[in-house]
């Protein structure tokens, strides 16, 4: 192989090493956007859950208050 030839095969394995390191950072980050997908969609559920017992609450007292 010629000089100008093992230069160029010398660069195309490090861009290929650099986007293989890529696609791995890029999983990774995928990964973390589904964890955190998943934490924001158990957190709306939840605060959901403690409106819905906030207005029963309410409903409640508005029923306990309006007999008294």
């Amino acid at each position: 192989m010629e000089p100008d030839e093992e230069r160029a095969a010398a660069e195309l394995r490090r861009v290929n090493a650099e986007a293989d390191k890529l696609v791995a950072e890029a999983d990774k980050l995928e990964a973390e956007e589904q964890h955190l997908l998943r934490s924001v969609v158990k957190d709306v559920w939840m605060i959901g859950l403690a409106v819905f017992a906030a207005g029963l609450a309410a409903l409640q007292f508005a029923e306990q208050v309006g007999s008294l």
